[in-house]
């Protein structure tokens, strides 16, 4: 059985947390791309993961993976707490009021979050239909 969205919400925002902060240390104390893009073999049970050495180019390379990887990981918690909100409360996507109580503007702000991510991970699309943009601006 699937555990509630709830459930992982700290975990996904303690991945954002990761995420940004191995940007940052990237930034700030550069590592050895020769030590760290290796060649990389990681096998259990009836499963096995090869990486080549060299995916990283440039120095360059990794740090744009981690800033990436913040992208990546802003969308995860988005997508988290869209679900964690649907599982708590009765909300529907049709019933979303950003102009209400802070719970329906947090609400309505996850969602959009989500869509954001949900339909574009590599490259997020920010669209806010009338009905919301309206509410968002008051």
């Amino acid at each position: 059985m699937n555990s509630p969205h709830h459930d992982h919400i700290e975990t996904a925002f303690l991945q954002l947390s990761f995420a940004i902060k191995l940007w940052n240390y990237l930034d700030e104390h550069p590592i050895d791309k020769e030590e760290f893009d290796i060649d990389l073999t990681i096998q259990d049970a009836g499963n096995c993961v090869c990486l080549p050495k060299g995916e990283f180019h440039t120095y360059q390379d990794l740090q744009l993976a981690s800033e990436n990887n913040i992208s990546i990981a802003f969308g995860a918690a988005a997508i988290t707490l869209w679900e964690a909100i649907l599982e708590h409360g009765s909300v529907s996507t049709r019933q979303l009021n950003p102009s209400g109580s802070h719970k329906d503007a947090l609400a309505a702000l996850s969602y959009m979050l989500r869509c954001c991510f949900a339909h574009g991970t590599a490259a997020p699309a920010w669209s806010i239909c009338a009905y919301c943009a309206y509410g968002v601006r008051s």
